[in-house]
């Protein structure tokens, strides 16, 4: 037998809902092995997390093992952690599903502390078993995140929504007797939000006001911004896990937390085919899920499910979305077709920027312009279907996507037309300079692209020239005939990130 002193590092079970390894700190809160809490004999078996400590107990007539969870003695003092972990025991004895850990009752010790007797899950986070066997195969996790989403919906569909999916909070269980297919459970509830009827319209606009709840790496960017929360935001760490999945590793992670939340508020997702032998359209799905707002990303799980369904249909070639695909689903897939599988080759990309004539000396109303400048310039990029690389709060940087990646000269009137309706906006500042430039480069050179500095202006690059004079679009090869010579008769520039002036 062992001591409580000694616990097996290697080990897991569900805390808190949550799989955490065994802590030999949970000994100043546990209590002895043997004693009867609740109708169940406590066992030596120790499980230490943040908020509570675990026990492994038996009931006193016999029968299946739980996890008896204890709210530790300190925290037990503090309303808003005992709020948590009353809702905890309330979230999950309303959901009943094979993928969510079952609450078998609930109670309280003779010093007040609340405790929760739950299944007991043997297994280890998927987490753990990422880092011992590595990535999955698309198929293998579409599999896995049948079984999360299925908790997911059984939870959306009562109007509660989980907040903190992520792999240490998916627990991967031997199937029965050690054969076939593991069991999936999702745990930790511990954070999760319970939507009333009003919530679910609030969520789709106001702000919230609950406390900001989650793990940075995994939080979407309305977590992040303490806005409302709902079924979406679920969505959105199904998108990470998934691209975890069959990567090895999380999209966004940054050298802190804030630099990481910055990347789930503004960077563009990466195409899992950067990192993993996926197709297109399994890329589609997981950068959909991906999408900064809401709105954009899939309503629910089960649509969410469909389409990853179809994009495992082939494995190991590229695949046609379906033709009822949204226009989020086509832009994406557009995205991700240049992967392993499909030649890159320099691409057009447009760099739009608002920049202030002095900086300084900005007041609110040029501030407001920038905002407007950009907004508005990215409703245009993201209606041309072009894929963002790099967002800040003035400027945005777009590789262009066909026919006017490989058109440079189609690129070039379309970027003179975006320059005039962007001086065109109403409220215009005086102070507001907008700069748009094109380039041509390999798609992962772009970040790297550092333009020289400039006034206003329509730019663009001996790169991009370069395409000008020699690939121009048979059907609009004049269109833009007296920029492209005067481009061709400019001096090649010393280094790519000079500028060549086109207008106005």
């Amino acid at each position: 037998m062992r001591t409580p002193a000694e616990p097996h590092q290697d080990e897991t079970a569900v805390i808190s809902g949550r799989p955490l390894e065994l802590e030999a700190s949970a000994a100043g809160d546990a209590l002895p092995a043997g004693a009867v809490v609740g109708g169940y004999v406590l066992d030596d078996v120790r499980l230490g997390g943040g908020f509570g400590v675990v026990h492994r107990a038996v009931p006193v007539g016999g029968g299946a093992p739980v996890a008896l969870k204890v709210l530790r003695r300190g925290l037990s003092l503090l309303p808003a952690i005992l709020r948590r972990f009353q809702r905890e025991a309330e979230v999950l004895a309303r959901l009943k599903h094979p993928a969510i850990v079952e609450v078998r009752g609930v109670g309280a010790l003779d010093d007040g502390r609340p405790y929760i007797a739950m299944e007991w899950v043997e297994g280890r986070s998927l987490a753990a078993e990422l880092s011992a066997r590595g990535a999955l195969s698309p198929p293998e996790a579409v599999a896995l995140l049948e079984e999360v989403g299925g908790a997911l919906a059984a939870a959306h569909a009562i109007g509660v929504v989980h907040r903190d999916v992520k792999a240490q909070n998916v627990m991967v269980c031997p199937g029965a007797g050690g054969l076939g297919a593991p069991r999936v459970k999702l745990v930790d509830f511990g954070i999760a939000k319970l939507l009333r009827a009003r919530d679910v319209d609030r969520a789709r606009g106001a702000k919230s006001s609950s406390l900001i709840l989650g793990t940075p790496l995994t939080m979407a960017p309305e977590q992040i911004l303490g806005g409302a929360v709902d079924a979406r935001t679920d969505i959105y760490a199904v998108g990470l896990l998934a691209y975890q999945l069959v990567t090895g590793e999380l999209p966004f992670q940054g050298a802190d937390a804030v630099e990481t939340e910055e990347m789930h508020l503004r960077a563009p997702p990466p195409c899992p085919s950067d990192r993993a032998p996926v197709s297109a359209a399994f890329g589609a799905v997981v950068r959909r899920c991906l999408a900064k707002e809401p709105a954009d990303r899939y309503a629910g799980v089960p649509e969410l499910l469909a389409a990853l369904r179809q994009a495992v249909a082939a494995p190991g070639r590229q695949i046609a979305a379906p033709a009822a695909r949204s226009p989020v689903d086509a832009r994406l897939a557009g995205a991700c077709a240049r992967g392993p599988c499909a030649p890159w080759g320099p691409r057009a990309a447009l760099l739009v920027e608002a920049r202030l004539s002095a900086p300084d000396e900005a007041g609110d109303e040029a501030l407001a312009d920038v905002e407007r400048l950009v907004q508005a310039a990215r409703a245009a990029l993201v209606g041309l279907g072009a894929t963002l690389v790099v967002e800040s709060a003035d400027a945005l940087l777009a590789a262009l996507p066909a026919p006017y990646d490989r058109a440079p000269e189609r690129a070039l009137g379309w970027a003179l037309e975006l320059w005039a309706e962007l001086g065109a906006r109403a409220g215009a500042s005086p102070e507001v300079l907008p700069r748009l430039a094109l380039h041509a480069a390999e798609p992962e050179a772009l970040r790297g692209w550092a333009p020289a500095a400039t006034g206003a202006g329509v730019f663009v690059t001996h790169a991009f020239a370069e395409g000008l004079t020699g690939a121009g679009d048979a059907g609009e090869g004049d269109a833009r005939e007296g920029e492209a010579e005067e481009i061709e008769r400019a001096p090649r520039p010393a280094e790519g990130g000079a500028l060549r002036r086109v207008a106005p």
